[in-house]
């Protein structure tokens, strides 16, 4: 079985589908930590072009089931856990601009496939119902109010101790909407065959259990 959940920034989309995952011992890969992680290497060990696209082929990933650690390993930097070092605002702010390279996403979207080849799997991102498994059995398309996201990002970094601005995080969440909507390499957008849920006004416990009931359906046939 494979589940394929996708939305823009803070929809809810990693939260519900870890529960998921979970609930129904699925495997789990959060591609948005994928990307995160490419950002992070290319700010971190400061490579471009060619060489960066080496060391990303040469990077493996590696979830646990609860997705944390999570860790990379590539020949030139050993194994290293980036399970904070991603959720930072620089790599936040960094990480469109890397997701928009459209070589960074042939490489990550092959790595995303292998991942799940032959797997249970349920996997979230911006474009996994349409380019990384446009066969998925059950696909689902998150969305809420830009100013919902941002209350919620504003609340999670507020949570981690940051200083922010709600007025700050709903620009960048705007402006990483149309980043995501208009790039030419796998913009976000809905699989015809996706089911939309808008969690505005839903609690995540209410979105699981809408997930949930599907994923039950599909399993008793």
């Amino acid at each position: 079985m494979q589940v394929a959940i996708d939305g823009p920034a803070s929809s809810g989309k990693s939260t519900i589908s870890k529960i998921a995952a979970e609930r129904f011992s699925l495997a789990y890969i959060d591609t948005g930590a994928m990307y995160r992680a490419a950002a992070y290497i290319k700010l971190k060990y400061v490579v471009e072009g060619a060489a960066f696209y080496t060391l990303l082929q040469q990077t493996e990933f590696t979830f646990n089931p609860k997705n944390t650690p999570f860790l990379i390993c590539a020949p030139q930097i050993g194994e290293v856990d980036i399970s904070s070092a991603i959720r930072t605002l620089e790599v936040t702010k960094a990480v469109s601009y890397v997701a928009s390279d459209a070589e960074v996403r042939r490489i990550l979207t092959a790595k995303q496939q292998w991942a799940a080849k032959g797997r249970d799997v349920i996997m979230d991102g911006r474009d996994i119902g349409t380019v990384v498994l446009p066969n998925a059995d059950l696909k689902f398309f998150l969305i809420a109010a830009a100013e919902v996201r941002a209350k919620r990002r504003c609340d999670e970094w507020i949570a981690q101790g940051k200083q922010v601005l709600y007025e700050d995080v709903l620009k960048d969440i705007l402006a990483r909407d149309t980043a995501d909507i208009h790039r030419d390499a796998a913009p976000l957008k809905k699989a015809p065959d996706a089911r939309e849920i808008d969690t505005s006004l839903l609690t995540i416990e209410e979105v699981v259990e809408i997930i949930s009931v599907c994923i039950s359906q599909l399993r008793l046939g």
